[in-house]
């Protein structure tokens, strides 16, 4: 997680920035603003992304 988060960290702030998961059970904020979701939220919820 902490790999995965340190480039999105590097990238402009114009950009959504999401850690898809195997084991995450609900979406969430992290403190860096970075959205953390499940696979499977992220594939069957059409709205997942506007959270």
């Amino acid at each position: 997680m902490e790999q995965e988060q340190r480039s999105l960290m590097l990238t402009d702030d114009a950009f959504k920035k999401i850690i898809i998961t195997k084991e995450t059970p609900a979406p969430y904020y992290n403190d860096d603003g970075v959205l953390v979701m499940s696979v499977y939220d992220f594939l069957l919820n059409p709205n997942s992304l506007e959270q």
